[in-house]
């Protein structure tokens, strides 16, 4: 029996591919609380426990861009033509805005640097740094640190995530092999963490960071293939229960452990029973609120708000320490802008509606138009190699 519950979805010219609206809307949630989560000054926000560990919500990304890149190319032929059509797409989906924002914080940086007598951050590495950044491959294990924009360390990772999954899909010819060889990596990424990387937990140096990633793919990859053989759906009941019970979790676990505690490595898995179990909504409260037009429309915009905060909070942070009495340690967090928490609400405020607009124009003038264009080239570099 298929699924029958309400969540959106919807086949593509591939049946085999659906689109959750539901899990578009959860990771517009998990982008802008990360953005939150970087926020340099106080606020009532600031004090909230779960969000001083709110970025571990990255390794939901890493564990939905699992599930629906196996989603939508788990049964990919392996002809040259299909290999270099996904690659070129993956490449324009992601790299058209990773290179505006790096220029944009580069940009800034430099304004900051030249006019406003802050630190000059073009020494050292920055030319090797940058030239990591440009190829995407800065946060595999080539560099100690990241630069300019640097929650892009994630888009590094998940890029490299894409070729491993590309290798698995040449490697092996039917999508369960192909689930095999990934959840197999999933574990060689785990232990690499537990072994190498013990006293990190979950919050692994950028040097590290690929197992991180790895690991989390590796499970929505998992949690799709299960999906896949067992899909009809739950009642709104069990649905609504079992995401009841991980979101309690999660505050629990963001809430109560060190950064570093080895507790956090099951945060993976709370996000891969929470898609699970959101797929298999049959039309719960939470399915048909998460469904709502305004999240829908967010959902969409999640990767630019994602690449665009920390550039956006740069001039925020700017203005916010004219007013700054010093700096002030908030739990887990680094040093703080010491202000007013109304007034930093209020920041909180101006610096969510900034990000809004920002992204709202990047994705109609960056990323749309580079995933159509990659789409194009995509389909001209199948019909001409096959």
């Amino acid at each position: 029996m298929k699924n029958q519950h309400t969540n959106t979805v919807s086949s593509s010219s591939d049946s085999s591919r659906r689109f959750f609206g539901s899990l578009e809307s959860v990771r517009f949630i998990c982008a802008a609380t990360v953005a939150f989560f970087h926020a340099t000054w106080v606020s009532h926000v600031t004090y909230l426990r779960p969000f001083q560990n709110a970025w571990v919500l990255v390794d939901f990304f890493f564990v939905l861009s699992g599930f629906v890149i196996f989603n939508a190319y788990g049964r990919m032929d392996r002809s040259l033509g299909s290999s270099v059509s996904f690659v070129i797409k993956r490449i324009f989906r992601l790299y058209p805005l990773h290179f505006a924002t790096l220029l944009g914080v580069g940009v800034i940086q430099f304004i900051a640097w030249k006019f406003l007598g802050k630190e000059d951050p073009f020494g050292g590495d920055w030319l090797y740094l940058l030239t990591l950044n440009l190829t995407m491959s800065h946060a595999i294990g080539l560099a100690e640190q990241p630069i300019l924009n640097i929650p892009s360390w994630s888009i590094s990772t998940e890029f490299y995530a894409y070729l491993v999954f590309l290798f698995a899909c040449i490697l092996a010819r039917t999508a369960m092999i192909r689930m095999l060889i990934l959840a197999s990596l999933a574990c060689v990424g785990f232990v690499a963490m537990r072994v190498y990387h013990q006293e990190y937990g979950l919050l692994l140096p950028v040097t590290a960071s690929l197992a991180r990633c790895i690991f989390s793919f590796g499970l929505g990859v998992l949690t799709f293939s299960v999906f896949d053989k067992h899909n009809d759906g739950w009642s709104a009941l069990t649905s609504t229960i079992v995401l009841c019970c991980c979101f309690i979790f999660s505050v629990v676990m963001m809430a109560s452990c060190d950064p570093k505690s080895a507790y956090l490595l099951s945060m993976p898995f709370c996000f891969a029973m929470s898609i699970y179990a959101l797929v298999k909504d049959s039309g719960s409260w939470i399915s048909r609120a998460l469904e709502a037009k305004w999240l829908l429309y967010m959902g969409k915009r999640s990767y630019s708000i994602y690449l665009n905060h920390v550039m956006v909070l740069m001039l925020v942070s700017f203005a916010v320490s004219q007013f700054s009495k010093g700096k002030i340690d908030v739990g887990h967090l680094q040093s703080l802008h010491q202000i007013n928490v109304w007034a930093g609400d209020a920041c909180l405020l101006v610096y969510l509606i900034s990000l809004t607009l920002v992204s709202v124009i990047t994705y109609r003038w960056i990323e749309e138009p580079g995933r159509l264009k990659g789409k194009k080239f995509a389909d001209a570099a199948k019909r001409f190699l096959g």
